[in-house]
């Protein structure tokens, strides 16, 4: 694994610093554990529930400033600036291959001098109502939120990141600058970057310029769900190809987060990924004519083993599916077979490393479920077949999913 070092601030800000010697470009990021899913949140001295999508419009509301868009002088540094909204992480990053200093104070100045005026938000609204219909007419994107809003009944996760358009509707000035007080804390943020990065001018430039001013954070409150709300979702729209997106949801959270991830990427490579038995009756078949895509989607009080893709009949797929589960539940997971997947999974990790924004969301990821390393290599050792069946059991359960359909008009 690479040479990754973290540090604290005075101030309580994590610093990550990933090493990547003889890199051209380095990228640094600054990482909210604060996302669309943090809508209802708990203060000291109050409780609000905010709009759904305010995490996403503070993002974009970010990179205003009071001399214009702060895109442009990243730009005329010669780098490359974005940012991402998920359900727990709201992220800032650059990507340069000179003036990273300079750039590191851009990102400084953008995250802890926020401009949010009136005026910028109803400027804004529009841009963000037209990525709204964009997501609308997207089928991959219906057919996932289509099987979270299954699982889930009340819980914020299953909203789109972005929020509906009656949603943005009601984001205003204050809305924002609520949030921003409440969870834009120093405790709340990591920075981060990667490259070939003098570690100590790196801590020692984050410590004196990004200055968060202290404040109380909030905390997230989620519903608590029993049983899931959906065991199916139909959707029609204009498509060739049915798209499925079936969810598996979490009741384990005595279970660590990184073993409730691990464990479940594992089983799902194990009996669907490319290579499995089941994948290959699915593609002989027709049934399936790529690999599924394979995800845990996860947070400190939510999780789902996603398993999405394309298929003609996505019901006899997912029948197909649930018979595979009963054959290894009846006849066990070999080890040989496990250490094959085991040591597929730590290659595709290290491959994976080699890359600075896999690098920088990655540890964004992380720090978003309070885990602080991302050497993960050695907890690997601490699975087996045994482990992997209980967990099997548990959480592949024909009665704890939903699949969203979206088919062919």
């Amino acid at each position: 694994m690479n040479d990754i070092t973290y540090r604290t601030t005075d101030s309580g800000l994590t610093v990550c610093c990933i090493k990547k010697p003889g890199y051209v470009e380095k990228q640094a990021m600054v990482a909210v554990r604060c996302g669309s899913a943090d809508v209802r949140l708990k203060g000291i001295r109050e409780n609000f529930t905010l709009p759904h999508g305010t995490a996403h419009y503070l993002e974009h509301k970010m990179f205003e400033k009071k001399h214009g868009n702060i895109f442009d002088n990243f730009s005329h540094l010669g780098a490359d600036a974005n940012a991402y909204t998920s359900l727990d992480t709201t992220a800032y990053y650059f990507t340069c291959q000179d003036n990273f200093e300079k750039c590191l104070s851009l990102l400084g100045e953008m995250v802890t001098e926020p401009h949010i005026t009136n005026k910028g938000i109803e400027k804004e609204r529009g841009i963000i109502e037209s990525e709204i219909t964009m997501y609308e007419d997207n089928p991959w994107w219906q057919s996932y939120f289509g099987m979270l809003g299954g699982l889930y009944n009340e819980s914020p996760v299953a909203v789109p990141i972005a929020g509906s358009k009656a949603d943005i509707g009601e984001i205003d000035q204050d809305t924002l600058k609520l949030l921003y007080r409440s969870m834009y804390t120093p405790d709340n943020i990591i920075v981060i970057a990667a490259g070939d990065i003098d570690e100590e001018s790196f801590f020692n430039q984050v410590e004196k310029e990004f200055l968060f001013t202290p404040r109380e954070k909030a905390e997230s409150v989620f519903p608590a769900e029993d049983r899931i709300n959906k065991v199916s979702v139909k959707r029609h729209m204009n498509i060739a190809t049915p798209i499925f997106s079936i969810g598996y949801r979490e009741n384990n959270f005595d279970m660590p987060p990184l073993m409730r991830m691990m464990t479940s990427k594992i089983l799902m490579d194990i009996f669907a990924g490319k290579g499995s038995v089941l994948y290959e009756k699915l593609y002989t078949s027709g049934l399936c004519t790529s690999p599924p895509s394979l995800e845990y989607l996860w947070g400190m009080q939510y999780g789902a083993s996603v398993i999405s893709g394309t298929s003609d009949k996505p019901e006899t797929l997912l029948s197909r599916l649930d018979n595979e589960i009963n054959n290894f539940l009846s006849y066990g997971i070999s080890e040989k077979y496990l250490s094959r997947i085991i040591t597929k999974s730590r290659g595709e990790l290290k491959r994976r490393m080699d890359s600075l924004s896999f690098c920088c969301s990655y540890a964004a990821d992380h720090f978003a479920k309070s885990i602080k390393t991302l050497d993960i290599s050695d907890k690997y050792d601490s699975i087996n077949s045994d482990m992997l069946l209980i967990r099997l059991k548990e959480h592949f359960r024909a009665d704890n999913l939903c699949m969203c359909e979206i088919l062919p008009n």
